[in-house]
């Protein structure tokens, strides 16, 4: 007996419908697509329960006969292309007929559609693939397309859908991108209801960026950009040097309307930033690029997410230049309105660094402050007399470990106002002054509940976001009251921040904000277990980042003494949070072969 056979059509459907459809935002830009296809100039979007329940898409476009109704739903049917060749010269976002054939398959869909030179309307009802009802009904010139149950014929695909908000946090974040590019389309977008976007149409670009980035603009300014490169036009609207996220997650990149995922595009853009922006960082850049289809391969991602230049490097270069010499004018024009005697950039050797104000110098109050229940520390004799940890560190000439910070040890003093020096019987101890408190903080922050207790602000904080990020953020405000922070829903993109713990009072909660959204953002795969082990450990190292002392902040040898005594106390004082040295032994063998002293 053969042991190959051929599946069934509507197994191979539901089989396909797993790689073309992930989760609903994936239904939603397919669906809007097609209207975008069909020339819609007002699309209506209705969500239930992120997608899981309903996905309706509205638009007033072409509409189709009864023969294209009835065909839109079999596999690799298209009205796009009729060969591999059209690919070189397409203008319209879908072409291989799989979306509709794939939701048919997998869910429960309804499609109303109209032409305009008809005068009743078609109304379907396709279940796993089969045409269930087909009848003539009253209805708008256009398409209605609903999709109920997704996933429905596929359970085991089903358990893999996230949580409403998160979903639906995915279907906004789409429908942004949608809305930047097709500035002329009147975008209505209902969730449970609730309407929650009203997208008016514009001629103007910039207008319509600046509505969707609005919720963030307070932040940074929009600088716009645009270029010409033989057949290719570039549009920028790119955040300035003063704002930056922790992640890439800020860059949009779009190819002839379509929004894109390519990697080198996205490094070549934050390199523009490069010397501009901290390492690490990253800023919010809108790019579009308008090029041939002979220059650009569509057809390399199931969901046309990802795609391939001709000439990538050409492109690549050419939006890192367009970007940079962007910037650069607008430092430029900045540094000609700075006056003098405050913090402007300057610039040296075509690089930009910030020179900050002179920070006040801090009493150790300032940052340690104990519980009447925590035991009281002594300030110790120069020659201090500490025990140290039994963990030992490395040092630079690759000899055996030793403990950095012998039983009696001398302050030499402050290097940079940064490094505090310590004399060592191996040789020059340094420790970062910024590290190794953020090292005490978070250990404080982690095993004691009394550092962690709120203190009600006099004036609550309050933080605008957009919705998406509201959605996002919203079930996990738990994490931040655990830690001492008190959040709660303040209007519809407002957050209100009523309490603090004591050593991040005079905090922005912003950024610890922004923080847990990246990761919220970044590690959406995670279980929800794993998920808030790691939001505690990130929003512990940020506030124990912020309350830290910085580099440039005047220490007295007291304050050194006492800074020395609690790393020294603490579990594990090798590295900050942040998996920065908090100190770094210079052995004696070092130096002196650095004065020739040996060889």
């Amino acid at each position: 007996m053969s042991k190959i056979h051929i599946l069934p059509l509507h197994e191979a459907q539901k089989i396909a419908a797993g790689e073309i459809v992930e989760r609903p935002a994936s239904v939603v830009k397919e669906l809007i697509e097609n209207a975008l296809d069909a020339g819609a100039t007002h699309i209506t979007i209705q969500i239930e329960d992120g997608g899981k329940k309903l996905i309706r898409i509205v638009d007033n476009g072409s509409g189709m006969n009864y023969q294209d109704a009835h065909l839109c739903t079999a596999m690799h049917a298209t009205s796009k292309i009729r060969s591999i060749d059209d690919l070189k010269a397409l203008h319209t976002f879908g072409f291989r007929g799989e979306a509709l054939a794939a939701l048919a398959a997998s869910s429960q869909m309804t499609i109303i559609t109209k032409q305009a030179d008809t005068h009743e309307g078609i109304h379907i009802i396709i279940q796993e693939g089969i045409h269930k009802i087909t009848e003539p009904i009253a209805a708008q010139t256009g398409t209605i397309i609903e999709i109920r149950d997704l996933f429905c014929t596929m359970p085991a695909r089903q358990k893999f859908l996230k949580k409403r908000e998160t979903e639906m946090g995915h279907i906004k974040q789409l429908i942004d991108a949608i809305a930047l590019v097709h500035p002329q389309v009147h975008i209505t977008v209902y969730a449970d209801a609730v309407l929650i976007h009203n997208y008016l149409p514009t001629d103007n670009l910039y207008e319509r960026t600046a509505n969707i980035l609005q919720a963030k603009a307070h932040n940074y300014t929009l600088v716009s950009c645009t270029k010409e490169l033989d057949q290719m036009h570039l549009t920028c609207f790119v955040s300035d040097h003063h704002y930056s996220r922790y992640d890439r997650t800020g860059i949009m990149m779009f190819a002839n309307k379509r929004w894109i995922k390519n990697i080198h595009l996205s490094r070549a853009i934050a390199r523009a930033y490069m010397n501009v922006l901290p390492e690490g960082r990253f800023p919010v850049a809108i790019v579009m690029l308008d090029i041939p289809g002979t220059e650009l391969d569509i057809n390399v991602h199931p969901r046309k997410e990802e795609v391939q230049f001709v000439h990538p490097r050409t492109i690549e270069q050419w939006v890192h230049d367009s970007i940079k010499e962007t910037l650069n004018t607008q430092i430029s024009h900045l540094l000609q309105k700075t006056p003098q005697n405050s913090s402007f950039p300057v610039y040296k050797e075509n690089t930009i660094s910030m020179i900050p104000p002179m920070q006040p110098s801090y009493t150790a109050s300032y940052f340690y402050q104990k519980s009447s229940q925590e035991p009281s520390i002594s300030i110790l004799s120069p020659a201090l007399s500490i025990t140290p940890s039994p963990n030992t560190y490395p040092h630079t000439n690759g000899q055996s470990e030793i403990d950095p910070l012998p039983q009696e040890y001398e302050i030499i003093g402050q290097l940079h106002k940064t490094y505090i020096l310590v004399h060592h019987a191996e040789g020059l101890l340094m420790v970062d002054q910024h590290a190794a408190h953020e090292c005490i903080l978070y250990s404080k922050f982690e095993h004691a509940v009394d550092h962690n207790a709120p203190i009600q602000l006099l004036f609550p904080e309050i933080i605008q976001l957009t919705e998406a990020e509201i959605a996002l953020l919203e079930p996990y405000l738990y994490i931040f009251k655990e830690n001492g922070i008190i959040i709660e829903h303040f209007g519809q993109t407002n957050l209100r921040v009523n309490a603090l713990p004591a050593c991040n009072k005079q905090t922005s909660t912003e950024e610890l904000i922004r923080t847990i959204l990246n990761v919220l953002q970044e590690y959406k795969a995670l279980t929800d277990d794993e998920l808030s082990v790691l939001l505690h450990k990130k929003l512990r190292a940020q506030m124990a980042c912020k309350a830290a002392i910085k580099a440039g902040d005047i220490l007295d040898m007291q304050q050194m003494k006492l800074l020395l005594h609690d790393l020294y106390a603490t579990k594990d004082h090798l590295t900050c949070p942040h998996g920065r040295p908090t100190c770094w032994l210079i052995s004696l063998y070092e130096i002196e072969k650095k004065f020739k002293r040996k060889m």
